[in-house]
């Protein structure tokens, strides 16, 4: 027995509900962009951007100089019971030296207005007001009627209230992550209790935080195990707990050149059974980035890093010792960054 097809049902709160999620960031240093009303809907709600500040400007081919809003993909369902879909908007604006709020706000506005996406917007000073156009008339006859009745159903079902209505959404940022490997690399490891000199090769793993400047706060977790293979020891394995916070450089992205130099310096925080130590360790490497369109830092990351002092540990298996100053290697891969909504 063949099932029927299940029918849709227009349901006016949900479908009007609807939209574009609205995100903005700057990449000039002195004109800030920032969102105040994060969704633009099918029923008319607006998005709104606050710019301020007089702009740097742009004055290579990167990123650094721009201004950038984005409109999310999102469908929805017409009155007729069709499904429209509707394309992202990525918009980034180039700035010119001491390009006013008001001019960046006019200059979104043109590029909206003289589209051909289903978006309008307003300018005020510094200020965007971006809504969703529907056309009507491409939905059939009746259509405008159908509309106006959704509307008024809105209105008597008391839809999320006009209050819950305008409420502005809430979006917090989720940075880029790298996840990477540390691979065995020979360390000097000093015995106290026999006085010998051990070499180990300690291997683990990895997450942090990585910004989208290209000078960013970073910080992570890391984990290492390390075995020491020495006939006076009666436990031949440690290990090291590590949180890591600093400062990280990324060179600007270039386009069609994928490889980007990367350093940091950071404060190695760690545990090791009842030991807490510190060290400063800094590293170098490059990020191969695996697409080229994204706004934050993504793809394989290749890094050398040193660490420049001792750190003495009470048990190393059996008895106290001293982990030289040493060079590691680790491999891994970064995670592109987003907006999402946060939970109230």
């Amino acid at each position: 027995m063949m099932k029927k097809k299940k029918r849709h049902i227009y349901n006016p709160e949900v479908e009007l509900a609807k939209g574009a999620t609205l995100d903005a960031r700057s990449y000039d240093k002195t004109q800030k962009i920032k969102v105040t009303a994060g969704k633009v809907t099918v029923g008319g709600i607006p998005g709104r951007a606050e710019i301020s500040g007089t702009a740097t400007g742009r004055n290579d081919a990167s990123i650094n100089g721009c201004l950038g809003i984005w409109l999310s993909i999102f469908r929805y369902m017409r009155p007729d019971g069709t499904t429209d879909h509707v394309t992202g908007w990525n918009i980034m604006l180039p700035l010119k030296a001491g390009q006013t709020a008001a001019a960046s706000a006019k200059a979104f506005a043109e590029i909206i207005n003289s589209g051909t996406r289903p978006y309008r917007a307003t300018a005020a000073g510094g200020k965007i007001k971006i809504v969703f156009t529907l056309k009507l008339h491409t939905w059939g006859k009746g259509m405008e009627k159908k509309l106006a009745l959704s509307f008024l159903l809105l209105l008597s079902a008391g839809v999320a209230s006009s209050q819950a209505a305008v409420a502005k959404p809430v979006y917090k940022w989720v940075s880029a992550n790298e996840y990477y490997f540390i691979l065995p690399v020979g360390q000097d490891l000093h015995l106290s209790g026999s006085g010998n000199t051990v070499s180990v090769k300690p291997w683990g793993f990895g997450f942090r935080a990585v910004g989208h400047e290209k000078f960013s706060k970073t910080g992570g977790l890391q984990f290492q195990s390390i075995k020491v293979d020495s006939p006076g020891t009666c436990r031949n394995t440690f290990y090291l707990w590590d949180l890591m916070l600093g400062m990280e450089y990324i060179a600007p992205k270039v386009q069609g050149k994928p490889l980007r130099f990367t350093a940091s310096a950071v404060a190695d925080l760690g545990m090791s059974d009842t030991t807490l130590y510190a060290a400063p360790v800094i590293s170098a490497g490059i990020l191969y980035a695996t697409e080229e369109n994204t706004d934050t830092p993504t793809g394989l990351t290749f890094d050398l890093y040193y660490r420049l002092t001792d750190i003495d540990l009470d048990n190393v298996g059996g008895g106290p010792g001293t982990l030289r100053p040493a060079l590691g290697f680790k491999v891994g891969y970064i995670f592109e960054g987003f907006w999402t909504t946060k939970e109230k």
